[in-house]
């Protein structure tokens, strides 16, 4: 039949067979990189290393060595195709749970990745977004960017996420306006900071006692010679709107129109935050805007449900108050 063909073409079966070649090594598989099943794609640790360095890292940011790592894959050429070209997942707000070749994946570089100035598991989040670790590079702060959008992720054992160090601005605030309602409400406050403390604070600046003695204290400023006098009249003007300065309830209502502003800038240094739980392996992906309104003040002017505390001047989320619900029971590391 194929002389036949032949006949009629003016090929010769040895320029058909070549074709057929040719088209042979043409044929790859969609994605931007191939992998041939008949042996490893890596023929050393350091083109592994390489390979991992040029696709999922931005140039300056440095990794430990790769050599369990690699160890780990070389026999696995199912996991080999999935770090070559993983299938392409959008970043979208919901839970994941990390299950199969994810978990595979998840395991190994969490037992044998090291990330300067960051955590082995935003690698593989770069891997299974075809993103790239960004965190320590320049005065990058999110961790990993996927498609121009940029992600902060936590790995945590708990459900209580730290979000790491507020500005010096929310540091100078909550110094300042926590020191001077301490002394108006002779109520300590508490050194983890926390949520219930700082509300406390709040609710007893609006009560009729502690509003008369302000009011006693920024008449007194108006005759007296006394420093400390004049020093805390000047203080409660600071915090308070100059429009109406006998009106106390300003106090407050600046105090949390100021932490929205902070945290706003705190939560939008990324477009996303991914929430990892150890425990269950499973992560929460939210973006920033979702994060703010669960962590802004409520309407009545108190510190959200979802902030934990501010101990050590950090940011603590609750992930339970979060839209996705993280609700995983706490483990140990």
């Amino acid at each position: 039949m194929i002389d036949k063909i032949l006949k009629r073409i003016t090929l010769t079966k040895e320029d058909v067979n070549s074709m057929i070649k040719d088209a042979i090594k043409e044929q790859k598989p969609t994605g931007s990189q191939s992998i041939d099943s008949s042996k490893n794609p890596w023929d050393s640790v350091e083109s592994f290393t390489n390979f991992i360095k040029k696709n999922y890292l931005v140039p300056g940011q440095s990794i430990g060595d790769l050599t369990n790592f690699y160890r780990d894959t070389v026999n696995n050429l199912t996991l080999q195709q999935f770090i070559i070209n993983p299938p392409q997942k959008e970043l979208k707000t919901g839970v994941y749970p990390i299950r199969g070749i994810e978990r595979e994946l998840y395991d190994i570089i969490n037992n044998n990745v090291t990330i300067s100035n960051g955590e082995p598991s935003e690698l593989w989040f770069a891997i299974v977004y075809k993103g790239k670790v960004t965190g320590a590079v320049g005065e990058a702060t999110p961790d990993i960017e996927v498609n121009n959008q940029t992600v902060s992720l936590k790995n945590y054992s708990e459900t209580t996420f730290d979000f790491g160090t507020l500005d010096s601005d929310t540091t100078e605030l909550l110094n300042s306006f926590l020191s001077l309602a301490s002394l108006l409400t002779s109520q300590p406050v508490n050194k983890s900071l926390t949520r219930t403390s700082i509300n406390s604070i709040l609710e007893l600046l609006e009560s009729n006692e502690v509003k008369q003695s302000i009011r006693e204290i920024l008449e007194l400023e108006k005759t007296t010679s006394i420093p400390l006098i004049k020093n805390l009249a000047t203080q409660i003007k600071k915090m308070i709107n100059s429009k109406n300065p006998n009106d106390i309830h300003n106090l407050v209502v600046e105090f949390c129109n100021e932490v929205n502003r902070l945290l706003q800038r705190k939560i939008s240094s990324a477009n996303w935050w991914g929430l990892i739980i150890k425990g269950n392996a499973t992560l929460f992906l939210e973006s920033s805007d979702s994060i703010y309104e669960n962590v802004k003040c409520t309407d009545n002017y108190r510190l959200s449900p979802a902030i934990s505390n501010f101990k050590g001047y950090h940011l603590y989320v609750h992930g339970s108050q979060l839209s996705t619900k993280v609700t995983a029971k706490k483990e140990k590391s």
